[in-house]
């Protein structure tokens, strides 16, 4: 199905994927690593500041890897309008955009594995004085700010200062404990409640 989204004043159209949530192919660190160090050289190139967030922060301070049963591979950045204007180029080296979601997330797919591109920006007023906007997410602003340098996976990749606290946020205080065997899909709990249950449930 093809849709389109606007990148200056021209439409750009791109072919759209229906993915829904928690169906992606888990994906092996194989293709994690490949398809984040491909975008991380993209961005880079680009001079677009970005940093690792959600499951793919939580791999990189806790697992020092990615977690197992992940589907994707997320980053975010606040440089919307250069991110913006560089999906063409991005599509001419085969990073294919398949999804964008309301403006705040932007999926893509590079040999069938995806990462998604999360846009961060400031929230509505007056919760932006101490807030930021994540995903749809109201976020404390000290928990995104500043970034800071860390190695994964032989690569130096930007991630919050506190990102410690901030996980902890996004996924309670056991994040640091995963269930045995299961690792990813249990600590999002949609995740993990839609793949034990209701996933089997369809295909009966």
């Amino acid at each position: 199905m093809k849709e389109s989204i606007t990148i200056n004043g021209q439409p750009f159209w791109y072919d759209a994927v229906d993915l829904r949530f928690a169906e992606g192919p888990e994906i092996t660190f194989d293709q994690a690593r490949d398809v984040l160090f491909s975008m991380k050289s993209f961005l880079d190139e680009k001079g677009i500041r970005f940093w690792l967030i959600y499951g793919t922060l939580l791999g990189a301070i806790r697992e020092h890897s990615f977690i197992s049963f992940d589907f994707d591979v997320d980053v975010q950045t606040d440089e919307f309008e250069k991110f913006l204007s560089i999906i063409p180029w991005l599509d001419e080296k085969g990073m294919k955009l398949i999804r964008v979601q309301d403006g705040r997330v932007y999926t893509f797919s590079m040999g069938g594995v995806y990462i998604d591109v999360y846009i961060a920006r400031k929230a509505p007023f007056p919760l932006n004085l101490w807030c930021s906007w994540l995903n749809g997410n109201i976020v404390p602003t000290r928990l995104v700010y500043p970034q800071v340098g860390m190695d994964f996976l032989g690569e130096k990749f930007m991630v919050p200062a506190r990102a410690e606290k901030l996980l902890a946020f996004f996924y309670g205080s056991s994040w640091r404990t995963p269930k045995p065997g299961t690792h990813g899909q249990y600590d999002i709990w949609p995740v993990y409640f839609y793949r034990r249950y209701i996933k089997k449930l369809i295909k009966r």
